[in-house]
């Protein structure tokens, strides 16, 4: 039986487009609202079972934070129900529960009081909550003086000793530091061990698919899909792609891409591939990549050459970058780069590719930072560095 059942879930806001009115106008009706109705959660239904981690993603307004308040009762729905069989412990946005002004002795018991846990309890397990956080010397001062990732060590700690049946977490332990991102998914995971169901949210889709039993993936407030994890993730992240918007590349601050191109040979398509020839964004070091470009000549050249590089998040080329020569291109043409193994540790990459004149001084066309990939690996993978040196001791 279900730990946890939620059935037609529905969430709406009312946005409005002028500054809100005085409680004057209000009283007298001077000024009709304009709003329109948001629904941030629309027909949402899955159960979560004890023991089993669900994680939970989707793009920023995807309805993800407004779902665990429903869940938390912080807000209430507009339609649909939902039923927890035991006690359910939530680690929602950075502070919540926490009074600023209060020291962090005082604001374990005010967020233990909020949690519901009995203050004698609190008292019983106190030693343990102060240990797990890391914040002996910092107890007797005032919370407001304490990093963000402070106050979520502090906030986490409080919230695993009310031994819950279900607990959901958001998109909180990236803003502690590495070390305690470790110990709580060790925590996370001896809970799951002791039968707690664990609603997880998070942006890193590594950490999701190496910790979930199974995934939800939440789309404009809709369920698009629930199953397995690494295959919800890899539908999720080829959704993400961006090589079809050339607007995308002025956020991710590459240069200028004109809405027409008038060079000879231009980038039709660009394509991931993992070593079954399945379209991929999710990989691990060492796996095999295929980098497939499909080009569309307009016009006759001579010589042309494809440029591929791979970048980190920021900007920096970090691998590359590989040439092809291309003598009397053809009018369609589709080439492929395989890396049988990639050096790369974990994190975000994405792929610069080009087309460059005979000459390699002008591209004909680019496409910088267009098409995103994950390396990823276990919950415990810390490795630092970009690079993955294949090496041994002798």
């Amino acid at each position: 039986m279900p730990i946890l059942e939620v059935k037609n879930l529905s969430k709406k806001f009312k946005l409005y487009h002028q500054k809100t009115q005085s409680a004057v106008e209000q009283f007298l009706m001077l000024k009709k609202s304009s709003f329109e109705i948001l629904w941030a959660l629309e027909d949402v239904s899955f159960t979560a079972d004890a023991g089993r981690i669900l994680g939970l993603i989707g793009r920023n307004g995807s309805g993800k934070s407004t779902l665990l308040k429903v869940l938390s009762r912080i807000y209430k729905p507009n339609s649909g129900t939902f039923k927890c069989n035991g006690r359910l412990a939530s680690l929602l946005e950075l502070g919540a529960g926490f009074h600023p002004e209060l020291t962090g002795r005082e604001n374990i018991y005010l967020n233990g009081s909020i949690l519901g846990i009995p203050k004698s309890t609190i008292t019983d397990r106190f030693d343990d909550i102060v240990a797990f956080s890391g914040l002996e010397k910092f107890l007797e001062t005032p919370i407001k003086t304490y990093s963000s990732g402070m106050v979520i060590r502090l906030g986490f700690s409080v919230a695993i000793v009310s031994e819950p049946d279900v607990l959901l977490v958001d998109e909180v332990l990236g803003v502690g530091d590495v070390a305690f991102a470790r110990r709580s998914i060790e925590k996370i995971n001896e809970l799951k061990a002791k039968g707690v169901a664990i609603i997880f949210v998070s942006h890193d889709m590594p950490l999701v698919a190496s910790i979930s039993d199974e995934t939800l993936w939440l789309d404009n407030g809709k369920v698009e899909k629930i199953g397995e994890s690494r295959e919800i993730i890899r539908e999720y992240l080829a959704r993400l792609r961006t090589i079809s918007t050339r607007d995308s590349y002025h956020s991710l601050g590459a240069a200028p891409v004109p809405d027409t191109v008038d060079g000879p040979v231009i980038i039709e398509d660009i394509r991931i591939y993992d070593s079954s020839d399945s379209e991929a964004y999710l990989f691990k070091t060492n796996d095999t990549m295929t980098i497939a470009v499909q080009l569309k000549r307009r016009e006759k050249i001579g010589t042309t050459h494809l440029r591929i590089a791979i970048q980190t998040a920021s900007g920096e080329e970090c691998l590359g970058p590989v040439l092809k020569t291309i003598e009397n291109p053809p009018e369609t043409m589709k080439l492929k780069y395989r890396m049988n193994s990639l050096p790369l540790n974990k994190g975000e990459y994405q792929l610069n590719v080009a087309v460059m004149d005979s000459e390699m001084v002008s591209a004909l066309d680019v496409r910088l930072g267009g098409l995103g990939f994950t390396i990823g690996g276990d919950a415990s993978d810390t490795s630092g560095g970009l690079w993955h040196i294949d090496g041994e001791w002798v």
